[in-house]
């Protein structure tokens, strides 16, 4: 085996142990969700065309979603594409990145069980406080519209990191968009200057995490830190 495979090995055995110890179930599979429609959600958005995703700005205290025209939907071109920050447009509307300019990835991992581990520059210590979380939703939001990421642990500059979840209260090392429903607005249709794709791919996500988040939402579906919601 070489050096990187068992480096990835360790990482990944140090995520499964931290997730173990927050109650989070790590599948030898991918579990799939138990909602039709939920899932449905995640699929049309995954056939809109091999190159249209959506990346997460901040406007105030919430999140925004915006598209990105990338080579292909997958977690390293999603990542890189909310790195490369707003554009003047974006920027011209309000929309801002909490992501410390000059962060790069140093690599995007997806391990069984929905994980995603992202591996970040140092630069991404630089937030800290209400903007660390806010960047880490970025993130999280960002590579949970991919149909087969549930949950992201963060490396930065080599050392793992917990993110706060304000559904939790509390740090964990895996997160998932449940942790950061309430920082999308409660009314899409309140907002102005969304073009007509980032206002209806905002009001599938609400309606999704209306369903998945619930604390009434189906016992059986995968749990999130520990709590009866899934991701």
């Amino acid at each position: 085996m070489t050096a990187p495979r068992r480096r990835l090995g360790a990482l990944a055995a140090t995520f499964a142990l931290a997730a173990a110890a927050c109650g989070i179930p790590l599948d030898s599979e991918p579990r799939s969700a138990p909602s039709t429609e939920a899932t449905d959600t995640r699929t049309a958005d995954a056939t809109e065309g091999a190159s249209r995703a959506f990346v997460w700005f901040v406007r105030g205290n919430e999140l925004i979603p915006v598209q990105r025209d990338v080579q292909e939907r997958s977690a390293g071109e999603l990542v890189n594409a909310l790195l490369a920050g707003p554009s003047p447009g974006d920027t011209s509307r309000g929309l801002t990145s909490q992501i410390p300019p000059g962060t790069k990835a140093t690599g995007v991992t997806q391990e069984a069980g929905g994980l995603a581990i992202v591996s970040l520059s140092g630069e991404f210590a630089n937030v800290v406080g209400t903007g660390l979380t806010q960047a880490i939703s970025q993130m999280v939001l960002t590579l949970t519209s991919l149909p087969d990421i549930e949950r992201v642990g963060f490396v930065v500059a080599g050392s793992s990191i917990q993110a706060y979840s304000p559904a939790s209260r509390g740090d964990l090392a895996l997160v998932g968009e449940c942790d950061y429903q309430s920082f999308l607005p409660p009314d899409p249709t309140a907002i102005t200057g969304l073009t007509a794709n980032s206002l209806s791919h905002l009001s599938a996500r609400l309606s999704r995490l209306e369903r998945l988040c619930s604390p009434t939402a189906d016992e059986e579906a995968p749990q999130v830190s520990g709590q009866s919601q899934r991701r």
